[in-house]
C-alpha cells in the first residue's frame, strides 16, 4: 500500500512530501491528510478526486482516505469538503498511464444480447453495453465539476450544515438543553441521529433534561439517505475549555480563587499567546493558566521580567478544580503592555547541540524554530541549526531575527496538528515546506511538519502560533 501525504491549511490542499506519481489502474494508494484545527469538528469528510473532466467523491473518517482507481490520466486534483467547509485550492498529483491505458482491441468476438425492454418505471435509466450485454442502468456518474450533478439530473444528497448552536462551555459547566439543526441539499428518504430514526422531513430536534459536561464525550452523528441509497453523514460535538486569566492587580496576601476570578477570563484550549494589560501604581500584571498546558515564558517589548508567583488548586465558577500556574510581573506600575507568551525553555544542562537550546530533552513535546538560510535538505544538520524547545503541546509564541537570505522556520510533531501564524493583526505568511522524520527528544524519531516563512529578511519578529 502506498501512502500519499496531503496537507490542508487555510483551506488550501498541498501535496507536500512528493511521494511520487499515481500509476493509473491501481488500487493500492491511500491519502493521509494533515488538517489544520478548522477541520476538528468534522470527523466525517468527503474527498473529491477530479481527472479528465469527471470526479469521484469518497467518504472517509479521520485523516486517511483510499484513492479510487484513476484511469487514463496525467494528473488528478484532490480536495476535501465537510458541511459548509471545503478546500479552495486542490492538491495536484501527477499520474502515469499504465498498460491498461493503451489503445488496443481484445482478440475475440463480443456477442451482444437482444436489446431489452425498458419499462416506464425505468425512465431514469439508459441502455448501455456492460460486459458484452445490453442492460438498463442509471446514467454513469459523469458529472459537471461545478454543480456536481450528472446529465440525468441526479445529485447525491449532502448535509450542507449541522449545528448545535452552542458556544464553547467551561469545564464543570453542564449543557441541559440543546437544539440540533441541519440543512440538506435535497429531501432525504431516511434520517438517523446516532442510529435512531427521525422523520425524513425533520430539520431540527430539541433535547432537554440533559447533563452534558466536558468529560461526557458527547457527540451527535446525522446520517441522511436519498432515493438511490446514497448517504452523507456529519458528526458534531460540544466544545469545552477552562479559563485563561490575565490582567493587572495589586499583590494579594494569598493567591486564591477570588484573586484569579478577579482577572479577565478567556475560554481557550491552549495557552493564550498574547494579551494586553495596564498596571498602575502598586499593580502588577498577572497571567494564570492550567498547569496541564505547561509552563510559560512571558515577555514584552520593554523587556519586563516575569516570575512564577504561585501554583494553586483553582476552582472555577462551576465547581471544577485543577492546578493553575500564576505568573506575575517582577515590577509594579509598568503601565500599558502587550505581553507575549511562549513555552518555557528549560535551562541548558550541557551536552546540547550547536545552535540548539542545549540540554537533553527526555519528556514532553520537542519543537524547533529559528531563522536560517534555505537548506539543501531538511536533515539533522538543519534541525541542529534551530532552537530546540521542550513543551507540552505547541510553542504558542516565539521570537527570531531573520537577516537577509534567512527564512523563519518552525517544526513540530504532526500529531500536534497544523498551525497558523499571526504577526500583530496579520495571519498567514507561512507555507508547509515538508513532512520529515526528526529527533523527538525522547530517544527516537517521528514525523514533523516543517513550516517556512514565504519571505526572507523579516528582521526581529515575534510570532503567535495557533
Amino acid at each position: 500500500m502506498r501512502i500519499l501525504h496531503i496537507s490542508v491549511l487555510d483551506k488550501k490542499a498541498t501535496y507536500a512530501s512528493r511521494d511520487g506519481d499515481i500509476v493509473c489502474g491501481n488500487s493500492d494508494y491511500v491519502i493521509e491528510f494533515a488538517f489544520d484545527a478548522e477541520w476538528d469538528a468534522h470527523e466525517e469528510k468527503i474527498a473529491r478526486f477530479i481527472w479528465n473532466g469527471q470526479f469521484t467523491d469518497v467518504d472517509f473518517t479521520g485523516n486517511t482516505c483510499p484513492v479510487p482507481i484513476i484511469t487514463n490520466a496525467t494528473a488528478v486534483e484532490i480536495g476535501v469538503y465537510a458541511g459548509e467547509l471545503s478546500t479552495t485550492t486542490p492538491a495536484v498529483i501527477g499520474c502515469q498511464k499504465s498498460i491498461l491505458c493503451k489503445s488496443a482491441t481484445e482478440s475475440g468476438e463480443i456477442v451482444f444480447d437482444r436489446i431489452p425492454h425498458v419499462s416506464a418505471t425505468d425512465n431514469d435509466k439508459i441502455l448501455m453495453v456492460i460486459d458484452g450485454k445490453w442492460q438498463a442502468t442509471y446514467m454513469p456518474n459523469i458529472t459537471d465539476t461545478e454543480s456536481g450533478s450528472s446529465p440525468s439530473g441526479y445529485k447525491a444528497i449532502r448535509i450542507i450544515s449541522f449545528s448545535d448552536g452552542i458556544d464553547m462551555k467551561e469545564y464543570g459547566e453542564a449543557i441541559t438543553d440543546i437544539t440540533l439543526t441541519w440543512e440538506l441539499s435535497k429531501d432525504a428518504t431516511t434520517l438517523q441521529l446516532n442510529g435512531e430514526s427521525l422523520a425524513a422531513t425533520d430539520k431540527s430536534i430539541t433535547m432537554s433534561d440533559l447533563s452534558i459536561t466536558h468529560d461526557n464525550n458527547a457527540k451527535w452523528t446525522l446520517v441522511a439517505t436519498d432515493e438511490r441509497g446514497a448517504q452523507d453523514s456529519m458528526t458534531i460535538a460540544p466544545s469545552f475549555a477552562n479559563g485563561i486569566y490575565y490582567g493587572a492587580a495589586a499583590k494579594p496576601e494569598e493567591y486564591n480563587n477570588d484573586f484569579v476570578l478577579g482577572l479577565t477570563k478567556v475560554l481557550q484550549k491552549r495557552a493564550l499567546p498574547a494579551f494586553t494589560a495596564s498596571a498602575d501604581e502598586n499593580q502588577y500584571i498577572y497571567y494564570a493558566l492550567p498547569t496541564r498546558l505547561g509552563k510559560c515564558s512571558l515577555s514584552t517589548s520593554a523587556y519586563d521580567a516575569f516570575e512564577l508567583a504561585s501554583t494553586i488548586a483553582f476552582t472555577n465558577v462551576h465547581g471544577y478544580t485543577e492546578n493553575y500556574y500564576v505568573y506575575k510581573s517582577v515590577n509594579a506600575n509598568i503601565g500599558y503592555r502587550a505581553v507575549y507568551v511562549a513555552a518555557y525553555v528549560p535551562p541548558s544542562t550541557g551536552g546540547g547541540t550547536s545552535g540548539g537550546s542545549g540540554g537533553t530533552v527526555t519528556s514532553g513535546d520537542t519543537t524547533y524554530y529559528g531563522a536560517v538560510t534555505e537548506p539543501a535538505a531538511y536533515n539533522s544538520a538543519f534541525f541542529n541549526s534551530l532552537t530546540k524547545v521542550q513543551t507540552n503541546g505547541k510553542v504558542s509564541s516565539f521570537t527570531v531575527d531573520a537577516g537577509n537570505g534567512e527564512y523563519i522556520y518552525y517544526a513540530l510533531p504532526t500529531r500536534l496538528g497544523m498551525c497558523q501564524f499571526t504577526l500583530g493583526s496579520f495571519t498567514g505568511g507561512f507555507e508547509l515546506a515538508d513532512i520529515v522524520k526528526a529527533d523527538n527528544g525522547k530517544g527516537g524519531t517521528e514525523d514533523y511538519y516543517i513550516f517556512k516563512s514565504e519571505f526572507d529578511g523579516l528582521g526581529l519578529t515575534t510570532l503567535s502560533v495557533s
